[in-house]
């Protein structure tokens, strides 16, 4: 999620990219939509450049399944673009492309 700190004249002062407030300040708040009430509406200027990482990591198989994957195409001698270990990556990594910044 985008971490948002402003300052006591209510101007955005710096963006994260983070996990969870634990550890920032009261300053920070999570989202835009927390901003709402403080002048401004900023729901449509704020965008995650990072939101592919969330989008791929929710879309990609576990990690013991991709292990296996790889394992497999190792075995076989398959381990190139036709393994199902790369198919399956590679159309997760194309149905959420990295946005360039």
């Amino acid at each position: 999620m985008i971490a948002v700190k402003i300052n006591s004249e209510n101007i955005i002062v710096d963006t994260r990219v983070v996990d969870s407030l634990d550890g920032l300040d009261s300053s920070w708040v999570s989202s835009p939509s927390k901003l709402h009430g403080i002048g401004h509406n900023i729901n449509d200027t704020i965008t995650n450049p990072y939101q592919y990482r969330e989008d791929r990591q929710q879309a990609y198989p576990e990690l013991a399944d991709q292990l296996d994957m790889l394992w497999h195409a190792i075995d076989n001698g398959t381990l190139d673009k036709t393994s199902d270990f790369y198919i399956t990556l590679k159309e997760v990594k194309d149905q959420y492309p990295k946005e360039s910044l």
